[in-house]
């Protein structure tokens, strides 16, 4: 991690689940649990890994956006975050790109396949995805409360809010 790669998949698997098993211990609750690994399994291999070590995914969230607003975040996320990563350049993001789509997309195809996969526009602002996610967390009942505390096309939680939970 502090050379900026990604480490094994095999202890990547093992974090992940020991932090699952702690959310499951800590929740005294027989209601479902949600954890959000963003940017893994990127390969078909870790999610066989992981559902082999770990469980089998109930479904994974796939949010949809085009390149060009990609691109356009990617360039402007120094501005954000307040820091510049050396792959945040015109010239290697198209490279990203290709390695997702080669890597990453057979696994949102075969999650497709089982009918795991939720497809979820991306394309929008960051409010208009998390009401889209809350939406479709509710829906599933996977999420108490009724979609009532969804104000006008606002989400039931801000980021902030989020972020403080």
């Amino acid at each position: 991690m502090r050379n900026g790669t990604i480490g094994p998949m095999e202890i990547t698997v093992q974090i992940l689940g020991r932090a699952i098993e702690a959310a499951i211990l800590e929740s005294h609750s027989s209601r479902p649990i949600v954890i959000l690994v963003d940017g893994f399994p990127r390969k078909r291999d870790q999610l066989e890994l992981f559902e082999a070590v770990v469980q089998p995914a109930d479904f994974a969230i796939f949010l949809e956006c085009e390149d060009e607003v990609r691109l356009k975040r990617l360039l402007g996320r120094a501005e954000h975050e307040g820091t510049t990563r050396q792959d945040d350049d015109p010239g290697t993001i198209p490279k990203r790109f290709c390695t997702f789509t080669a890597t990453t997309m057979p696994i949102v195809h075969h999650l497709a396949n089982d009918h795991r996969l939720v497809r979820i526009s991306g394309t929008g602002s960051a409010d208009d995805t998390l009401f889209a996610i809350d939406s479709m967390l509710r829906h599933k009942r996977i999420v108490e409360g009724p979609c009532t505390e969804i104000r006008q096309g606002q989400p039931a939680y801000t980021r902030n809010e989020l972020e403080d939970r």
